[in-house]
């Protein structure tokens, strides 16, 4: 009869250590080396994508004396007067830690993208060696620790937040977290050290005293890892110390200061508390309570910075642009499997990270498309999510750690996952490089208890061992070329977008990325390259609007095209719808107004040319009327501004200054202070169509009075019914009165009106299709 494990003897101290040489292969600093060769051909990259805005330009970074720039407003913060009208339509995002890091990295180094992929790449490596870390303290297995460290280091999904300067954010709070959690974690305590990597556990708990433990798992001789022979006996009150809790305060502050995603480290601090002192019995609640409160304390800081910073905000105050995010073109059921879908694309950027991009919003995710094989594999995800968390249920000891595993997976993962809340993109390869760090862990706990089952001797696949080793190291080189060649897509906008856009040749903002990186040249060029990187910029624009009829982005870059090619009539006609579609957008007002001077043949007017005359006419105010009204057709509204508040001092009465002003204010993004003149202007001129259609959108966007907007639209609609603009803003006060039916009606009269040539004509049809499907 064989002796039982209690009784049977420990192992040699020599045999159960791991060799010297073997332990410092199965450490953390493979990985390290791996993750900063792998990504060392960033290094000669320039600034791409949303480093240009953040980095490269803006003045903020320029000197450390900016200090309540950095620290005190958000990451998208426009520092071009040009771009200030939309200030409010930013997405609103806080990360002065790494805005701090390139204003003092730009102290150092000045603007030479080299130094700031290099602290990238750096970064990168020792977060590599914090996996390592973080999985040996979470399960106490070097073999696990050492596959989810290298594949850390490798994988291709992290590109974006690595060879990208701004992914900077992505990569300090990933870290931080790491740290905050590696001094949160009370080490465990082993009687014997783990088993070298690849082989079975040598370790052996005491168990003769010890009657909570479970007994061992699987067939006769099977041996539980480090972690499974102590996890039950951890000690909370000797482990989760105030002082740890305490020191962990600091790392997770600055991790939410590096990128709003850190939050989830409240869940995650959560979860390992529970699972490491599950089995305490004697811990009073209120220490619990003290250890929780402890750890709001980053919050307690970080939210009223927050909200200072993001000028009395929270959040953002407006949904997403439906090019970044198309979920928010979803209603009903269609919010109910879009979740999946994106659950599904991360799932394949994780798993087989062929064909990635810089973006994944319309319509390579189209609300309007229905469910698609995205959709099957994220709910497949979610199902196989769902089994993982059942191993809280079981005995053993092995599922228990994969259903660990797997709820720190979900924290990590649930505020990019665009189901309660909706950021600013539906899917982005940066967002997933803290989660990844959870999910590759799992992975290779999956690994390495599949390896042991049935790869070790006399397991079914033991003659096969050696095979499947070298696919796996197959798999890591494959997964590091990837990454590799991916790098080198990131050397600039002008690599980045036309090699996206050939992958993902439906992505609305990849098309217009590539339109916008060849117009420049186009300008530059002359004969008939000139005309052929025009052609090529047109051909983007056409996909833009043939995808998203009414991306005015995109049409007014389309106008700017047909003005290079000399249509001025095509530009004129283009502009103005933009001008209909977003009836203050400066930018498009300015284009068109040179349009029109260039087709007649004539300078565009300056801004210095407009203001003289109310030199020798100070006291003027139609004067000042008039004035204020050219520098608005102009696209100078904050100039007309100022005019215009003179014209309404010397005239108050006057229903046409007060009409203009408002526009001004609109036009400005002020929409409170446009309404309120809008208002006082009715009062004045109560027959002037204009201002009851301008008011009745000011009402329906701020929604203060949506019965007030609806009643301004219909007396618009009756004093000028063959408006088209008119017809739509009635339109679009019903729908948000929730008269869908006349709303439609309104917009399929717009559509039999317009001309079929009209760039007009697709984007009500497509406005009108989106009112159709929510309503169902």
């Amino acid at each position: 009869m064989s002796r039982s494990r209690a009784d049977a003897p420990n192992p040699p101290a020599a045999q159960t250590r791991p060799p010297r040489r073997a332990a410092r292969l199965s450490g953390p600093w493979p990985a390290v080396l791996l993750g900063v060769l792998c990504y060392a051909n960033s290094y000669f990259n320039e600034f791409a994508y949303d480093d240009v805005e953040i980095v490269a330009k803006h003045p903020r970074v320029r000197s450390l004396a900016n200090q309540r720039e950095i620290w005190l407003s958000d990451w998208w913060k426009p520092f071009r007067e040009e771009d200030r009208v939309l200030d409010k339509q930013r997405d609103r995002l806080y990360r002065p830690l790494a805005t701090f890091s390139f204003a003092l990295q730009y102290a150092l180094s000045r603007d030479d993208p080299a130094a700031y992929h290099a602290v990238n790449i750096v970064l990168h490596g020792l977060m590599c060696g914090l996996v390592w870390l973080l999985a040996q303290r979470l399960l106490g297995d070097r073999s696990v620790s050492s596959i989810a460290a290298l594949i850390f280091a490798v994988h291709p999904l992290h590109s974006e937040a690595v060879a990208n300067v701004v992914g900077r954010a992505e990569v300090l709070a990933a870290l931080l977290l790491a740290l905050g959690i590696l001094v949160l974690l009370p080490p465990l305590r082993l009687s014997e050290p783990a088993a070298p990597s690849g082989g079975v556990p040598l370790v052996r708990a005491r168990r003769a005293t010890q009657g909570d433990v479970d007994p061992p798992l699987g067939a006769a001789g099977s041996e539980r890892s480090a972690a499974e022979a102590v996890a039950d006996k951890s000690n909370t009150a000797a482990g989760f110390t105030l002082f740890r809790t305490l020191a962990s305060v600091p790392l997770f502050t600055l991790a939410l200061l590096a990128k709003e995603t850190a939050v989830c480290y409240l869940l995650v601090a959560a979860l390992i508390a529970q699972n490491r002192g599950r089995r305490v019995g004697g811990l009073a609640k209120s220490v619990w309570l003290i250890h929780g409160a402890i750890l709001l304390l980053p919050l307690a800081v970080y939210l009223p910075l927050r909200y200072v910073a993001l000028e009395n905000h929270l959040l953002r105050d407006r949904e997403p642009a439906i090019v970044m995010n198309a979920l928010v073109a979803a209603h009903g059921g269609d919010r109910v499997w879009l979740p999946f879908s994106v659950l599904g694309h991360y799932t394949r950027l994780v798993l087989a990270p062929a064909k990635l991009s810089c973006n994944y919003g319309y319509a390579l995710m189209d609300p309007a498309a229905g469910p698609d094989a995205m959709t099957l594999l994220g709910a497949l995800t979610a199902a196989a999510g769902i089994i993982g968390l059942g191993g809280y249920l079981s005995g053993s000891h092995t599922w228990r750690r994969i259903a660990f595993m797997t709820a720190l997976c979900a924290a990590s993962y649930v505020l990019i996952s665009n189901t309660a809340l909706l950021i600013g993109v539906a899917v982005a390869e940066r967002l997933m490089y803290w989660p990844t760090a959870p999910i590759f862990i799992l992975l290779s706990l999956l690994i390495v208890e599949g390896w042991r089952a049935f790869c070790t001797k006399e397991r079914p696949l033991h003659k096969s061992a050696g095979l499947l080793r070298g696919v796996g190291v197959a798999l890591l080189f494959a997964l590091a070329l990837r990454g590799f060649f991916r790098n080198a897509d990131w050397k600039n906008n002008g690599a980045l977008f036309p090699t996206d856009a050939a992958v993902w040749p439906e992505s609305v903002e990849l098309n217009l990325g590539v339109a916008r990186e060849l117009l420049p040249h186009a300008a530059r060029a002359a004969g008939p390259r000139r005309l052929e990187l025009v052609a090529q910029a047109q051909a983007h624009l056409e996909t833009c609007l043939r995808l998203l009829p009414r991306y005015d982005a995109a049409m007014r870059e389309l106008g700017r095209v047909k003005g290079l090619l000399g249509d001025y009539d095509a530009a004129i006609e283009l502009l103005s719808t933009v001008i209909q579609i977003v009836p203050m957008d400066r930018l498009s007002t300015q284009l068109l107004a040179e349009a029109r001077a260039l087709k007649q043949g004539r300078p565009a007017d300056t801004l210095e040319s407009v203001l003289a005359p109310l030199a020798s006419q100070p006291a003027s105010a139609p004067l000042h009327r008039q004035t204020g009204e050219r520098l608005l057709s102009l696209g100078y509204p904050a100039e007309a501004l100022d005019v215009l508040k003179r014209a309404r001092d010397l005239a108050p009465e006057d229903g046409q200054t007060l009409r203009l002003l408002a526009d001004a204010y609109a036009s400005m993004n002020e929409p409170e202070l446009a309404t309120q003149t809008y208002l006082d202007a009715v009062k004045r001129s109560p027959d002037d169509w204009r201002i009851h259609t301008n008011l009745a959108r000011m009402l329906a966007q701020i929604g203060s009075d949506r019965p007030a907007a609806l009643r301004h639209a219909r007396e618009a609609y009756r004093l000028m019914p063959g408006d088209p603009r008119v017809n739509i803003n009635l339109a679009e006060a019903l729908v948000v009165n929730e008269q869908i039916d006349e709303a439609l009606t309104r917009f399929r009269h717009v559509v039999r009106n317009l001309d079929p040539s009209d760039p007009l004509l697709p984007a009500v049809e497509q406005r009108m299709h989106e009112v159709e499907r929510n309503r169902r």
